[in-house]
């Protein structure tokens, strides 16, 4: 995951831009957050958001056989259950909050 995330993260800090998209928060001054900040912020957001899901899926040949087959496991005992979008879900939701956001929040 380091090798994933690291340049994404590395450009993020460098950056060190505001990507505030509340129009009620305030920034140091006061100063309540402009709607075209908002709008401007809510773009740079998601081309960041899509840096980092593009960067996972084409990572994904590279993910550990161990993975691949927990998170194969985990969608058919949830297809048996619900449904393929269930399913899809639940992979997601695993590999997100298990791997993904751990390695954004301490890499």
């Amino acid at each position: 995951l380091q090798s994933i995330l690291k340049d994404i993260l590395s450009e993020i800090i460098v950056r060190s831009e505001n990507f505030e998209i509340d129009p009620l928060a305030q920034d140091e001054f006061g100063n309540f957050t402009s709607e075209e900040i908002c709008a401007e912020n809510c773009r740079k957001l998601l081309n960041i958001t899509n840096m980092f899901l593009d960067s996972i899926i084409k990572s994904l040949p590279d993910c550990p056989r161990e993975i691949r087959r927990i998170c194969n496991y985990l969608y058919e005992a949830t297809i048996k259950k619900f449904d393929k979008k269930t399913g899809s879900l639940a992979i997601g939701g695993f590999y997100f909050l298990r791997f993904i956001c751990p390695a954004i929040i301490a890499p």
